[in-house]
């Protein structure tokens, strides 16, 4: 049995190295240049996307005593989040997502990030398994358990929501 996770784990390994990180290509569908696939926060350095992500980050002050409050949940918490960087709803919410996680100390290896184009398509990566309809989405794990999601917009705010679903899940 270890042998077969051993192996499972090299292969993913393998694949997860060999794909392109913060790929930018021209979205035919609105002729604009975006993000697809895998990505990181440092695809927000790049001068297409750059402007809009550090404004977003500096201009957003999340509520203090919720951040301190998700810093005692953070641990075994990760964050999936299928987004587009043509999208306004993420253009909104991506940078103050990192700003949360940045102030609750939730560290990058806890988020994982896949960029779409238009039409819903992460290029070589599949978005299937995560049943997306709309984006983006925010999907938030415990112990690698899906346990809740935000979707386009939060209700209250997004760190209030992620505390909701992190205090239900309790």
């Amino acid at each position: 049995m270890r042998y077969l996770f051993l192996v499972v784990w090299i292969m993913v390994a393998t694949f997860s190295s060999a794909q392109e990180i913060n790929k930018v290509v021209l979205d035919s569908e609105i002729n604009k240049e975006v993000l697809i696939g895998m990505c990181n926060r440092d695809g927000f350095k790049n001068e297409l996307f750059k402007t809009w992500f550090d404004e977003g980050y500096s201009n957003y002050l999340p509520d203090a005593n919720t951040v301190k409050e998700l810093k005692k949940h953070k641990k075994d918490l990760t964050v999936t989040i299928v987004m587009a960087t043509w999208c306004g709803d993420t253009r909104e919410q991506l940078p103050r997502f990192f700003k949360i996680a940045d102030e609750a100390g939730l560290g990058e290896k806890s988020i994982t990030m896949i960029a779409v184009n238009r039409s819903k398509s992460a290029g070589e990566v599949s978005i299937e398994p995560f049943s997306v309809t709309r984006i983006p989405v925010f999907i938030v794990y415990k112990n690698g358990l899906e346990i809740g999601r935000i979707t386009e917009s939060p209700t209250l705010s997004l760190e209030k929501d992620m505390l909701l679903i992190l205090m239900q899940a309790e």
